[in-house]
């Protein structure tokens, strides 16, 4: 039994997509790196201020210490299997932050698209 085309198509397609998704990540990483300031500058910044020791903690507990190669690895590593990490904000894994607020979103994207 023959494959049918449009099958074909969309999981050409599909692969197609996975170097443009890796690439898009890799981007959104750099561009990030490249910005002034990190993570835990933000977090003393929101503290008030921190001596240079605690800080230096910070950078070496979540890996900023790190090349950016290393860095890159582990962030890919995390999202290929949806580590997401710690919200700050929300003071719980950023996975059930975003768990929490799916059904609001399905909702919507079905109402939007009837």
């Amino acid at each position: 039994m023959p494959i049918p085309p449009i099958l074909i198509y969309a999981l050409r397609r599909l692969l197609q997509a996975v170097p443009v998704i890796i690439l898009i990540m890799v981007g959104t990483f750099l561009l990030l790196k490249l910005a002034p300031g990190d993570t835990v500058d933000a977090l003393v910044g929101d503290m008030g201020g921190a001596d240079a020791a605690f800080i230096e903690r910070l950078r070496v507990e979540y890996g900023l210490d790190q090349p950016v190669w290393v860095q890159l690895w582990r962030y890919m590593a995390k999202l290929a299997t949806f580590d997401f990490g710690w919200s700050f904000v929300y003071e719980q894994p950023v996975s059930t932050v975003l768990m929490d607020r799916l059904g609001t979103t399905l909702l919507l994207m079905a109402t939007s698209l009837s």
